[in-house]
């Protein structure tokens, strides 16, 4: 981590952000999530995991999906859940959202309220299970045991 800041740090002081950019230790991100008003999802690559994380902590993830695969995985969530809201359209309209988001407590807290009620439909496709054991049973010609 030392050596990453040592070569970032001329560059973000040049650019005038340096003050702006935490690291932090991974032990302490899930308490550092937990303080999020809202949380950017990254672009063009997304998250997959640390969306996963964001959401299962109700935290409001603004998402712009890129036209690839790679930063699409929170808009697929989204789709899954039933719940478009976070999703932005443009530039624009993820920075626009974001600080709407940001800085409004109320709108924040029926966010986070939307994600509660839809966050376990997130969790209820068993298509892709399915589909798994599927690929499974093809590719070594065992069948999954599947349960009820």
């Amino acid at each position: 981590m030392a050596i990453l800041w040592h070569r970032l740090q001329p560059i973000l002081a040049k650019e005038g952000v340096e003050e702006r950019l935490w690291f932090i230790h991974h032990w302490n991100y899930v308490e550092v999530l937990s303080r999020a008003a809202v949380v950017l999802d990254t672009f063009p690559y997304g998250g997959c995991l640390t969306s996963l994380e964001a959401l299962a902590h109700a935290k409001p993830l603004v998402t712009l999906p890129s036209e690839y695969v790679r930063g699409r995985f929170t808009l697929a969530m989204y789709e899954q859940m039933g719940f478009l809201d976070l999703v932005s359209e443009n530039v624009d309209d993820y920075i626009n959202l974001s600080v709407s988001i940001g800085t409004n407590t109320t709108y924040q807290n029926e966010l986070k309220q939307k994600i509660r009620k839809y966050y376990e439909l997130l969790h209820e496709n068993d298509n892709s299970v399915q589909e798994w054991s599927e690929l499974f049973w093809k590719v070594t010609g065992m069948q999954i045991e599947q349960h009820a």
